[in-house]
């Protein structure tokens, strides 16, 4: 009887143990996508210089990047600018895009970058799990949905 009932406990706590690990995914992901294009703009701003965000999306996993004007991820000062990696069940809408900030953090439209651009996460595990990061103004002022 006792195993029955935790049989019975397990069979309905799933979906929604699934549903939490999914959002719990999706938050950290908008986190580190916010976080990421926030430092870029102030690393960009402390070494006067252009700092780039790269997202790299594909099958296997998605990361974000850091790029300086002489290809490199590490500042004047020694500080590297370690990749972030996102998991692998968040699909990612701004596709292999590049994001800039010159060395007054305001960002750099030489990658053809639309304002406002809007970031889209979406979980694997429930396409209903959506988030966004948005790039509202050439400023860098960001929305975080």
């Amino acid at each position: 009887m006792t195993i029955a009932i935790l049989a019975i406990t397990a069979y309905l706590a799933v979906p929604s143990i699934t549903s939490m690990y999914a959002t719990n995914e999706i938050e950290a992901a908008q986190q580190d996508v916010a976080q990421a294009l926030r430092k870029a703009k102030q690393f960009a701003r402390s070494v006067n210089t252009t700092v780039s965000v790269v997202f790299t999306l594909n099958q296997k996993d998605n990361t974000i990047s850091f790029s300086l004007p002489d290809g490199t991820n590490q500042l004047p000062d020694g500080i590297i600018l370690n990749t972030v990696e996102l998991p692998g069940n968040v699909a990612v809408s701004s596709g292999n895009a590049t994001y800039g900030f010159n060395a007054l953090g305001i960002v750099d439209n030489t990658n053809v970058v639309p304002i406002p651009s809007v970031i889209t996460l979406t979980s694997g595990r429930d396409a209903n799990k959506t988030r966004s990061v948005t790039l509202l103004n050439l400023l860098g002022q960001l929305q975080v949905d």
